[in-house]
């Protein structure tokens, strides 16, 4: 692989990394934690949705079994890269693609197919850029992002009044 190749290929996988980042990020705010231990410092060591305060309020094992799978994936990417050798599509982790696993029956012609790869590496752009920026949010706030976000959705108690156009005092 060239040296593009091998940037291209990080790139996508730090993509990949940064959409289910921005996932994890929005997901327990949204619907809840999994029930944890309880026993570990004796609060519920999986209800903390800020993820800095996160780190320091589960077990050490639950991150050494997080980084361990991480590594275990990347390593299995890894040998498929060096087994693939040059004829390697990148970015490939054979889903989809003419000849591959395809569970869903994806059958993208090879022009759907380059639009595809086109809106993936777009996609993952951005979730880098909104990674950060949750990132940034979290330490700086202290909170999750459903709790900030929740009252710009929130109606003001003026609005529920009949002509809530009309200044007050009118």
């Amino acid at each position: 692989m060239t040296d593009l190749e091998w940037l291209r290929e990080a790139e996508l996988a730090h993509g990949r990394i940064a959409q289910l980042a921005v996932v994890g990020f929005i997901w327990p705010g949204l619907f809840g934690t999994l029930p944890g231990s309880v026993d570990f410092g004796g609060a519920d060591a999986y209800s903390n949705l800020n993820p800095f305060d996160a780190l320091s309020s589960v077990p050490q094992a639950a991150i050494y079994q997080i980084v361990g799978g991480m590594a275990w994936i990347e390593y299995q990417r890894i040998i498929r890269i060096k087994e693939q050798g040059s004829n390697r599509v990148v970015g490939d982790i054979g889903i989809g693609y003419p000849g591959a696993y395809n569970p869903f029956g994806l059958n993208y012609s090879p022009e759907e197919y380059a639009d595809k790869q086109l809106q993936e590496i777009k996609h993952c752009r951005l979730a880098m850029l909104g990674a950060f920026g949750l990132i940034c949010q979290a330490a700086n706030s202290g909170t999750d992002i459903v709790a900030q976000l929740s009252p710009a959705f929130a109606a003001p108690e003026y609005a529920a009044k009949a002509g809530y156009f009309l200044p007050q005092g009118i």
